[in-house]
């Protein structure tokens, strides 16, 4: 093969020519233009999938980077926002897809923050023709928009951030709502990815229930396990997707419901006709969603009766690695934990001599900056136990040892952290041994950490390392924290700004008391929050809808979590659930309310 034979370069001239065809303001000349770059843009979209998607994120010769440095699709772009007539925006609209797929394997490049710079307007266009319910002819246009918005959100982060920011869940849940049967798959993928970002459980579970994209993505999973062909949509790329559901708690139920259990079973022990995939990958997706569902204690009963405990077994031991680590990971959070094995090596505490540690807990997109506070604390005093490997069965032992042995857990709370399956084991596990807990802040405001995270924190105050010129101000304070808690001499010499700079007031967020801490109630199971409204005399009607929605321990907290942070939120649920079978009034109300205080001061009866 010749020199710039078939690597993009032989467009370069058209390309070029065409780029000035498009800055034309005569609509005739743009739609030629448009016209002219339709077979390049085939020719290289053949060549893409003729590549590995891997390689091209590093190459920069690729057929489509050639595309991305061209400018041209950068005119694309302003055409599909701007379309000087119906004709060129219709043109402009298959390129949509193109630009999200050079979007996702440029984004480290020049041509890529370029593409960047046009997402908010780009993406405002795309959720200006999915609400446009008045004009036919956009019905290409709104499927190119939907693959576009999918690509996007799946892809990349920052993309997916900028456009969730922007508004587009209401905008696709309004879409889907109104065209549940011709929208594509892509929408509901799209809509996946963006409500489990959602900090709001409730507004969650009604835009999940409303658009119908749970039953919509299990739908297509279950006809793909049964050997129909949907395009380029895949066995992992589907179980992916309804995974990234089960992240937001609220829809684990509403996935369990609509027989996700069934399919994932189907998938560990290869009872499918799928073609084309990868088993192993999908064995993966599968366990880690096995693994996110079983943050919620109603469903291991569901899951053990579904079979999951003798496959995942199994699977744990694999001659792949990353196979046994999502299988060990599913069982650990399922209450299968190897007994410990006291092997971890401590720092001593130099007031009382007792044998102290310090715990990492943080998500692989922060390592940079983990490791260098490791080394900073080390360098302190410090015994500091990280994992740097992060995909091994034989990790979660390790980790659940080193929680054990800990004085102190540093939480690294970012977006992802709370995201994470690993590191959210890691932190419930801590909570569950009511272990001492210093969070770091990775993630720029106004983000804070909600649901099961945010329910952790409570009101501690944490340390800002999201920017590098608070890193060494917030060391100091960290580290003297460190020390005072461990009750370790030779503290760092304070900043005088330390007070105000260190911990603005923005980061103290009034949600739960300490007794929140209590592991015991964690622990309370259907039978024993039953036992427990029992000794205390609610009436067996209040018994009935505790039972109805499976309420247990991590409820409970849950709902004093709530109380706390929106009382009048706490009673009109709480009435309205109960105003179901009964009609008691507000003294049943105050009541079990004292009745939950009570638990959280003596925790649950003997």
């Amino acid at each position: 093969m010749g020199d710039g034979e078939g690597d993009g370069s032989d467009h370069l001239e058209g390309l070029q020519s065409i780029h000035t065809q498009l800055q034309s303001q005569d609509a005739e000349v743009v739609l030629a233009g448009l016209k002219a770059l339709e077979p390049i843009r085939k020719d290289l979209d053949d060549r893409r999938r003729q590549e590995q998607n891997d390689t091209m994120v590093a190459a920069h010769d690729t057929p489509w980077e050639v595309l991305v440095t061209s400018e041209v699709l950068i005119d694309v772009v302003e055409l599909y926002c701007h379309a000087p007539s119906p004709a060129c925006r219709d043109a402009a609209s298959p390129f949509m897809a193109s630009w999200s797929r050079a979007l996702s394997h440029a984004r480290e490049t020049k041509s890529g923050d370029a593409l960047m710079e046009r997402l908010p307007e780009l993406t405002q266009a795309m959720l200006g023709y999915l609400a446009n319910d008045t004009d036919p002819g956009l019905y290409v246009v709104q499927r190119d928009a939907e693959m576009a918005l999918h690509m996007m959100t799946t892809s990349n982060e920052h993309a997916s951030k900028v456009i969730q920011e922007l508004g587009s869940a209401d905008v696709l849940a309004s879409y889907l709502k109104r065209h549940k049967e011709d929208a594509t798959l892509s929408a509901s993928i799209a809509l996946g990815q963006l409500v489990a970002r959602e900090s709001d459980s409730v507004r969650v579970e009604t835009i999940a229930t409303e658009s119908g994209v749970v039953e919509k993505i299990l739908d297509a999973l279950e006809q793909l396990m049964d050997g129909k062909t949907l395009g380029f949509y895949s066995l992992g790329g589907l179980t992916i997707a309804a995974s990234c559901l089960a992240v937001n708690d609220s829809n684990k139920r509403l996935l369990y419901k609509n027989g996700f259990i069934p399919l994932l079973v189907r998938i560990l022990n290869g009872d499918h006709k799928t073609v084309g995939f990868d088993p192993v990958t999908s064995r993966c997706y599968a366990a880690e969603a096995i693994w996110n569902l079983a943050f919620l204690p109603d469903l291991h009963e569901p899951l053990q009766e579904a079979g999951v405990f003798p496959l995942l077994r199994a699977m744990k031991t694999s001659s792949v690695e990353k196979e046994r680590y999502y299988a060990a990971g599913a069982l650990f959070q399922l209450g299968e934990k190897t007994p410990h094995i006291h092997t971890m090596t401590t720092s001593t505490n130099l007031a009382t001599g007792k044998k102290e540690m310090v715990m990492m807990s943080y998500n692989w997109a922060v390592q940079d900056v983990v490791v260098k506070i490791k080394s900073e604390l080390e360098s302190a005093g410090f015994e500091v136990w990280l994992d740097l490997e992060k995909m091994s069965g034989s990790t979660l032992q390790a980790m659940a040892e080193a929680v054990e042995d800990s004085a102190v857990i540093i939480s690294c709370v970012s977006r992802k952290y709370q995201e994470s399956v690993a590191c959210r084991t890691e932190a419930e596990y801590a909570y569950s041994l009511n272990k001492e807990v210093v969070p770091l802040m990775f993630e720029e405001q106004p983000w804070r950490a909600t649901g099961w995270l945010g329910a952790q924190l409570g009101t501690k105050l944490w340390y800002d390392f999201s920017s590098d010129d608070r890193f060494q101000i917030s060391l100091d304070n960290l580290i003297n924290a460190l020390k005072k808690k461990l009750q370790l001499t030779d503290t760092v010499p304070d900043h005088p700004t330390r007070d105000k700079e260190s911990i603005p007031a923005s980061t103290v967020t009034p949600v739960t008391p300490k007794d929140l801490r209590n592991s015991a109630i964690a622990a309370m199971d259907l039978s024993a929050v039953q036992r427990w409204l029992e000794i205390v005399g609610l009436p067996e009607s209040w018994r009935k809808t505790f039972a109805a929605q499976r309420i247990t321990g991590r409820s409970l907290l849950e709902l004093h979590l709530l109380r706390t942070s929106n009382p009048e939120l706490y009673y009109k649920m709480l009435a309205l659930s109960c105003r179901t079978d009964m009609a008691e009034g507000t003294g049943l109300l105050l009541e079990f309310s004292i009745h939950l205080n009570d638990l959280l001061k003596e925790g649950p009866p003997a």
